[in-house]
Formats: C-alpha cells, sequence, structure tokens
C-alpha cells in the first residue's frame, strides 16, 4: 500500500474516533444537563428565595462544545422583601436614578421590622387643583411616586401606610375612582388628538381652536388632580401589586378636625374685628404660612401641610367646567349638521369622558358639601379680642398635643399592628413632612428600624 493511502486511512479512522468521542459527549451532556438545572433550581430555593444565584455557565449558550465549570459574567438576583438586604436601602447610591435629596437610617438591634418613611407635600385641601399653592405638592407627589414604584418593583415591597386614610386596608372605591380618572385622561388625549387632525372646512377654525384649549386645560387639572390624590393610589390602580391600608385613627382624626375647624373660626373672627371689610382670610394666611409654605406662628413642630389635609372643605367651591361642556356640543351639533359623521363622533367621544369626569366632581362635591360653612362661625358673637386670642392660645396646645404628637403615635401604632397582620416586615409609610423626628424616635421605641427618604422637593422646600 502506497504511503499516501496509509495516511488517508490513518485520517479517516481518527475522524471516525473523534465524532464518536463528540457524540458521547452530547449524549453524557443531554443527560446531565436536566438534572444539573434542576440541581440549581433546587439550591436557589433552599438558599433563598431572593439570594443571588451563580451559573458557572450561561445555560441559554450551553452546547455540547460547552466546558463544564467554566465560569462566566452571568448572575441571577430577584430581590423580595424576605430575603430584602436593607442596607442597600439605606444607601442613597441606591436611589441615584430617582429624585432622593437625603436618605436617613435610623436603626435598632434585632428589629422587628422596618418602616421606609417618606415625608410628603400634599395638595391643600379646599383649593382648586390648578390653585398655584399646589405647585410644590404636584412636583413632590410625582417624585414620590417614582420612589414607591422603584421600591415596589425593584423590592418586592407592597405594603404602602397612607397618611389621611383611616386603620385598615384603603376601600376599593378609592382605587376604581383613580382607574377611571386614569382612563378618562386617556380617552380624553385621544379625542383632543383627533379633533386636532379633523379638517373639516364647515367648522369655524377659531370655534375648533377654542375648545381644543378648553380641552386641554381639563386635561392638564385631570392630570393634575391624579398626580395630587397621591402616587401610591395610581399605582394601585394601574395594577401594580400594593396593598394601601391606612396610618390614622378615626377618632383622633375627627377629633384633630374640630380642632382644625375651631382654630380657623377664631382666626377668621379675630381677623373680622381687626379689620371688617375681610370676613374671612385664606386659609394659609389664617395657619400663619410665609411664603415657602412653612408656619410662622405655630409650635416648631406643628405641620402646617397636616393641618391643612385634616380641615374639611369648609365652604370652597370647585371650578365650573360647563363652558367647555357647551363649546363640546356645539361643535358636535355643527359636525352633525355638515353630516361629518367622523368629527360628530369624536366629538361624542369627549363629551362622554367630560360627563364622566363630571359625575366623579359631583360625588366629590357631594362630600364636602356636608362638612360646615365657615360662615357658620360660632365666634360671630363674641367681640372681646382678648379672649378670642387666649382661646387661640389653647387651640394652638391643642394643635401640638393632638395634631403632631398623638397622630405620630397614631401612625406608629398603626404601621406596627399592620405590619403584623399582614405577616410583613417592611413597609413603607407615607407622612407629612415635619413628623419625622418624633415618628422616628416613636417607632425606634418599639423596635422597629426608620429609613427617612426624602424627596429633592421636600427636601427644597423649608420645614417647620
Amino acid at each position: 500500500m502506497k504511503l499516501s493511502d496509509q495516511v488517508f486511512k490513518i485520517k479517516t479512522e481518527t475522524d471516525k474516533f473523534q465524532n464518536k468521542k463528540r457524540l458521547k459527549k452530547k449524549k453524557r451532556l443531554n443527560i446531565l444537563l436536566p438534572p444539573l438545572i434542576i440541581l440549581l433550581a433546587l439550591s436557589s430555593y433552599f438558599f433563598g428565595k431572593g439570594q443571588t444565584v451563580f451559573f458557572p455557565f450561561d445555560i441559554n449558550t450551553l452546547n455540547a462544545n460547552t466546558k463544564i465549570g467554566a465560569p462566566t459574567n452571568r448572575t441571577e438576583t430577584v430581590l423580595n422583601v424576605g430575603d430584602l438586604n436593607l442596607s442597600s436601602l439605606a444607601d442613597l447610591a441606591s436611589y441615584s436614578s430617582l429624585p432622593v435629596g437625603k436618605v436617613e437610617n435610623f436603626p435598632v438591634p434585632d428589629a422587628k421590622g422596618t418602616v421606609i418613611l417618606i415625608p410628603q407635600i400634599h395638595r391643600n385641601p379646599g383649593s382648586a387643583v390648578n390653585d398655584p399653592s399646589n405647585d410644590n405638592a404636584q412636583v413632590a407627589q410625582e417624585q414620590i411616586y417614582d420612589i414607591e414604584k422603584y421600591l415596589n418593583e425593584k423590592y418586592g415591597i407592597n405594603l404602602i401606610l397612607l397618611e389621611g386614610e383611616v386603620e385598615g386596608k384603603v376601600p376599593q372605591k378609592e382605587i376604581d375612582t383613580m382607574k377611571e380618572k386614569l382612563r378618562t385622561g386617556d380617552n380624553l388625549a385621544a379625542g383632543i388628538k383627533d379633533l386636532q387632525a379633523s379638517t373639516d372646512p364647515n367648522v369655524d377654525p377659531s370655534a375648533k381652536a377654542k375648545v381644543i384649549q378648553e380641552l386641554e386645560q381639563v386635561l392638564n387639572n385631570l392630570d393634575r388632580d391624579i398626580v395630587l390624590k397621591g402616587g401610591a393610589y395610581r399605582l394601585a390602580a394601574q395594577g401594580n401589586n400594593v396593598d394601601l391600608y391606612g396610618a390614622e385613627i378615626t377618632s383622633t382624626r375627627e377629633k384633630s378636625t374640630d380642632i382644625v375647624r375651631n382654630y380657623v373660626y377664631l382666626n377668621d373672627r379675630i381677623n373680622s374685628l381687626n379689620a371688617p371689610q375681610t370676613a374671612e382670610l385664606n386659609l394659609n394666611s389664617v395657619l400663619g404660612l410665609n411664603s415657602s409654605g412653612s408656619s410662622a406662628g405655630l409650635p416648631q413642630s406643628f405641620n402646617s401641610a397636616t393641618l391643612l389635609q385634616l380641615l374639611q372643605n369648609l365652604g370652597n367651591q370647585q371650578n365650573s367646567q360647563s363652558g367647555v361642556f357647551q363649546d363640546v356640543t356645539n361643535l358636535e351639533n355643527t359636525a352633525n349638521a355638515n353630516n361629518d359623521s367622523r368629527l360628530a363622533g369624536d366629538l361624542n367621544s369627549i363629551d362622554q369622558s367630560l360627563n364622566t369626569l363630571r359625575t366623579i366632581d359631583q360625588a366629590d362635591a357631594q362630600a364636602a358639601a356636608s362638612a360646615p360653612s365657615r360662615s357658620d362661625n360660632p365666634y360671630n358673637n363674641i367681640s372681646d379680642k382678648a379672649k378670642l386670642e387666649q382661646m387661640l392660645k389653647q387651640s394652638e396646645q391643642q394643635i401640638q398635643t393632638t395634631i403632631v404628637d398623638q397622630r405620630n403615635q397614631d401612625a406608629v401604632r398603626v404601621t406596627s399592628d399592620t405590619l403584623k397582620n399582614t405577616n410583613n416586615r417592611v413597609a413603607v409609610l407615607q407622612f407629612g413632612a415635619g413628623h419625622e423626628q418624633g415618628m422616628v424616635k416613636d417607632f425606634n421605641d418599639k423596635g422597629y428600624s426608620v429609613i427617612v427618604v426624602t424627596p429633592n422637593e421636600v427636601l427644597a422646600v423649608p420645614q417647620n
């Protein structure tokens, strides 16, 4: 046999041997791979669902040529409350992509749980949605929404307790109303877009432009109203896995409301004696608020925004939207007269959205109408200013003991009970800025660690 033939035969036999070897390796790998994956899954289960699991190879790219044990950079991390490394939540760097201005950690040894306290600025009750006094609140609530969304989606923290809501689960009706507002806002935005794109030559351009401008203002007010309600409600309405609970006690809130109302009545009466032409003061003036929103004349720990939240709507009237209703109807009639069914349909959809908003507004107005009016001042028959001022001092003392101190204690007790009753160890508490110091002490005394996460806007607005 020629030398070249011998070489060819040897090469052929070698190739056959290598092919058999590769087939055996692939078969062995196919047998080993399923148990290996199961083993990795079980190790994740038994060593903690939230632990980092290191894979020595990338399963998605594994093939017969992969060498078992060859390391890669891939890791899989699923964080949840049960295994949560709370030290990361106490680090400002963890919120680097969020509007967080400051993070403070107040741990206790062997803590029963951890409360993430988010100080807030909220809408002034009784004020119109577009009132400039709510500008800071709008920014703050947008930032709080981003923070709570991050804590929920990144770390699985789903228990949120809210100032202004009474102990227990927040009524589903509140979530449903938020869902309706979000849906209506989307429909209204789509209707405005369709109206802008319409080209009916028989429609007066100025009338159309006026309607679009009015509708955009309605939409802006609706968007602002949604934001001012609070980020937690929006998260729940959007389908995030969050459980909303109240942080207040009914009896204290009712008592606080009476104290605040009495305080406002006394200020109104004193003001009317000082300047008879002014029957009532703006609430900010009544409560001694300066231009920055902080209180000038009340106790240091008094939070005026919280007091405003407790105050029932004393005779405030909401803005009317009757003008835009009529203008939309007029434009719809014009479209029908010109047989422009598409434009008429768009306007009809807009009209339905406006009617939905009107129904919601009427329900809110009905609730507000049950509150006493500021004109029904029980001190109108007292003209002794010295006596009124003495009563005002007593009212301020009640504000400190009930609206500040007692509400702090209530919120701490309610949060503690809710954590236990829902089998949670971590909760978010959204409460008025200015309560942090008292609450941290009360929580620590009860054995709970506290992480205070302050949004940028709250940090920027001076608080007493």
